[in-house]
């Protein structure tokens, strides 16, 4: 690779890089303020949990037109345009009452819909022999945002200006997108080869299960991004700052988040992984169930839940990236999957307001997520087979 071809490399990651970190912060910060947002708007828990509801909702609705045109457009001018969308989005939702609330909680939904389908497709493109340490980075930069949004948002809104404030911040994530991505020019420029492989057929049984795989992974942690502070308040009084709690879970998928995209692409038993990966979640609700005031088990589910996070969305993207024959036809997949999977996740945080509303109690819902881990443990055992066209190291 000459100097050339490394400073568009270099140039081509950083916008991957960025990109990520602007993509999870501003979902993030809703659960630690929820509760300051249903009081200051006098929403109840049901009508609070679409301001998660409704991103995943436009995720499902809008990834097979992403798909079509990620795999038609240019494409650093559509992370502009994506980028650009998030900062108005954004800016709405901090300003007004619950109609700009949630109407710039759907844009921002409809920007970070369309990135969810285009990176992981122009990651297979930009660096086909490292599709596995990409995908890496692109989830741990996720993950990174999410956690310092999660972790910081309670203190920033006690400082001043409040919860407004705090929902605001994620903003100067989407500006370095933006900026980054002009800066790179030709090196994120360019459409995605379409490939000859089929990307129109239907689902198959492995797509199919990489998407139930990845449906419930995103059930359980948007539901927890939304409820866990409340959950762990409920069960444990003594602690203090529950966003804390979401910074250490969000901590602890670093490592997994990080290591697993290069791993899996070594593996030939990609199936069990994927199902011991998810069972760590039941282990995490079953601490979690057992640990009403006694903070020792609170945080050790944390971690563990944690652990189960950062190691199945980043196994989920890996295993996207890797199919299709070309990037185009990996658009295709990484459309079809994340209707499915956000169609399912989409039920999650709002359902699961509804639960609380009507027992008041949150041991229900830690049953019903203990369930879906047993569930995505199964997903799991089919996601991991190969398949033909499949990246192999």
């Amino acid at each position: 690779m000459n100097p050339s071809e490394k400073k568009q490399s270099r140039a081509a990651a950083a916008v991957v890089l960025l990109t990520a970190l602007s993509m999870r912060a501003s979902m993030s910060t809703v659960g630690p303020l929820i509760g300051a947002i249903r009081s200051d708007l006098h929403l109840n828990s049901t009508v609070a949990g679409f301001l998660t509801t409704i991103p995943l909702v436009i995720f499902a609705a809008a990834s097979p037109a992403a798909g079509r045109i990620a795999a038609a457009v240019d494409s650093r001018r559509l992370l502009c345009a994506c980028s650009a969308l998030g900062i108005v989005g954004l800016a709405l939702r901090s300003c007004g009452g619950p109609a700009c609330l949630f109407l710039g909680t759907a844009l921002l939904g409809l920007s970070i819909a369309v990135q969810n389908v285009l990176l992981p497709a122009f990651i297979r493109f930009r660096f086909p022999s490292s599709v596995g340490p990409m995908m890496g980075l692109y989830s741990t930069s996720m993950i990174v945002s999410s956690a310092a949004a999660a972790g910081s948002c309670q203190t920033l809104a006690g400082i001043r200006g409040g919860w407004r404030l705090s929902l605001f911040a994620p903003v100067v994530f989407s500006l370095a997108a933006l900026l980054a991505c002009v800066w790179a020019g030709g090196a994120v420029s360019g459409r995605l080869p379409a490939g000859d492989g089929g990307g129109g057929r239907p689902l198959g049984r492995k797509i199919a299960a990489i998407a139930i795989f990845m449906g419930l992974q995103s059930f359980l942690f948007f539901s927890l991004i939304t409820w866990y502070p409340s959950i762990v308040k409920s069960s444990c009084p003594a602690v203090k700052n529950s966003g804390l709690l979401v910074l250490l879970m969000q901590a602890a998928s670093l490592l997994p988040s990080l290591g697993f995209p290069v791993l899996i692409q070594r593996l030939r038993r990609r199936g069990l992984a994927a199902a011991l990966s998810a069972l760590l979640f039941t282990a995490g609700f079953v601490l979690l169930l057992l640990a009403p005031g006694n903070l020792p088990l609170v945080l050790t589910g944390t971690v563990i839940i944690g652990f189960a996070c950062g190691a199945t969305i980043s196994l989920a993207l890996t295993l996207i990236a890797m199919q299709g024959a070309a990037a185009g036809e990996t658009a295709r997949v990484s459309a079809s999957v994340q209707c499915v999977s956000y169609l399912i996740a989409a039920f999650g945080p709002t359902s699961l307001g509804f639960l609380f509303d009507r027992f008041s109690s949150w041991t229900p819902v830690l049953w019903i997520l203990l369930g879906f881990s047993l569930a995505m443990a199964c997903a799991g055992l089919c996601a991991g087979g190969e398949r033909r066209g499949e990246i192999r190291a």
